[in-house]
């Protein structure tokens, strides 16, 4: 018999597949992102399928899932951070295979950070602890360490492989000294690691993100935390091709792996003023921090009201699906109930927005379908695909 959390998630997913059936009828609402007239995407009103569903077996519950990949079988690899495993299911959600432990040995996992298709159906496993890169097979056994990148700096990040087996890494840049106010510019060098794993070219530098420091009386960061509502930048790879925004410009940049543009994606997702709604909820997201100093807090409102003079993020999120479109998770209503997504042709055309539950958090995308993550109220999660329609 199904848990009573269980029966609440259940009655919970049938009311909000009702909210996104009813909101998407109200996509144009006269916000200052609407910009032009786009045209509405809705979700079907059930998911297709229903990954780690706890009606099957508690063992199947998922804790904290970082990706989800669809392998060409049409089989979803998941990767789970909270079990340290890697799942894999069929078209109708049954289970096929897992592996994984929390551990150092082979096979084990101490930092999961990515994953994402290696050659054929065939997965790659960042593990950042380790700076190592595991292949799993299309059932989730691990088959190889494809590679220990030891040369790389600390807080480096694998973002994903091109169609030539080389990889996009996001590499830490010493930033700046911090103005007078403590805002601080940090910055990545995005770096392509070749093939044989021993060589990275640098492509291009780029923004991470606007945080606020506090120095000790040595000139060294007592703390530090991201400032709400600032830009940061977004990257993504798909085939060939590597994607940047940062979240505040109308445009994409596309480059191919030798870092050279190929062309530019501009959205119709407009930047506005930040609010003093916005300004406000960021701020009261900020007390909620317990263990926050009150003299960092104090330096996050004065850096949030510099950075309300200047216009507020457009999207916080990039992906793009194998067709090349790009979708982008708009700032419109932040702290409304649900969020928009913005979606764009591989030319820049735009394909339409969709709106879903802002508890929802879009996985990954293809041209009609997404995989969804869904965490209910005893802390386990699950991953719905839904179909898109225009």
């Amino acid at each position: 018999m199904a848990s009573r959390s269980v029966k609440y998630a259940r009655a919970l997913l049938c009311l909000i597949t009702c909210v996104v059936a009813c909101s998407a009828e109200q996509a144009g609402d006269g916000s200052a992102f609407d910009g032009p007239a786009l045209p509405v995407l809705r979700l079907a009103a059930t998911p297709t399928v229903v990954f780690g569903d706890l009606e099957r077996s508690t063992d199947e519950a998922l804790l904290d899932v970082i990706a989800a990949v669809r392998l060409l079988s049409g089989n979803i690899a998941i990767a789970d951070r909270g079990a340290y495993r890697v799942r894999v299911y069929d078209r109708q959600g049954a289970p096929v295979g897992q592996s994984g432990r929390r551990g150092r040995g082979p096979g084990d996992f101490d930092g999961f950070a990515s994953m994402w298709r290696g050659v054929g159906d065939s997965l790659y496993v960042w593990d950042h602890a380790q700076r190592r890169i595991s292949v799993l097979d299309p059932n989730a056994r691990t088959v190889r360490v494809w590679a220990t990148l030891d040369w790389l700096p600390p807080n480096s990040h694998i973002v994903g492989r091109f169609a030539d087996g080389s990889l996009l890494a996001e590499l830490p840049v010493a930033p700046d000294p911090p103005s007078p106010s403590g805002m601080l510019t940090r910055e990545m060098l995005l770096a392509r690691v070749l093939p044989d794993a021993e060589q990275a070219d640098t492509l291009r530098r780029v923004l991470r993100a606007e945080s606020v420091v506090l120095l000790d009386d040595r000139g060294g960061v007592a703390a530090s935390s991201r400032i709400p509502l600032a830009r940061q930048g977004h990257v993504a790879v798909r085939g060939d091709r590597f994607y940047v925004g940062d979240g505040t410009a109308t445009e994409i940049g596309v480059f191919d792996r030798q870092g050279q543009v190929v062309r530019r994606i501009s959205t119709s997702s407009m930047n506005a003023q930040i609010s003093e709604r916005e300004r406000a909820a960021a701020m009261s997201e900020v007390d909620a921090r317990s263990n926050m100093p009150t003299s960092l807090r104090d330096a996050l409102e004065r850096a949030l009201a510099e950075r309300s003079q200047r216009p507020m993020a457009a999207y916080d999120r990039l992906l793009v699906d194998r067709d090349g479109r790009v979708w982008l998770r708009s700032t419109e209503g932040l702290h409304n109930d649900t969020r928009v997504w913005m979606v764009h042709h591989a030319d820049g055309t735009p394909r339409g927005r969709l709106r879903v539950p802002a508890i929802w958090d879009v996985l990954s995308v293809e041209a009609d379908r997404v995989l969804i993550l869904e965490a209910d109220t005893g802390q386990h999660s699950r991953v719905l695909e839904f179909t898109v329609r225009e």
